[in-house]
């Protein structure tokens, strides 16, 4: 949103589902270290058995792993510890404020 700020800190890793990205309309702030780097990746994803027409099961599909949520909700507004955010689409996982 226009006027607020998404920090991201050192050592998360965002992992996005295929075509998907993000789109930051407000400043981005991002601070990574050489021990701890910022990571942009894919979710992993597994084969998914597929059946043609005719019976025979193949794998030219894929389907993303459901993540998990890891961490915890922030505790005041605006103040957050370290937590995770994951949906179909999107995982975050690390972070320290």
């Amino acid at each position: 949103m226009p006027g607020h700020e998404l920090r991201i800190d050192a050592g998360v890793r965002l992992e996005f589902a295929p075509h998907v990205g993000i789109l930051v309309l407000g400043r981005l702030i991002a601070r990574g270290f050489r021990e701890q780097p910022i990571q942009f990746a894919a979710i992993p994803v597994d084969p998914m058995p597929v059946s043609d027409s005719n019976g025979r099961t193949g794998s030219h599909v894929s389907k993303a792993q459901r993540p998990n949520v890891v961490g915890r909700a922030p505790e005041k507004p605006h103040q957050a510890g370290r937590i995770g955010l994951s949906t179909e689409h999107l995982r975050l996982i690390g972070g320290d404020r």
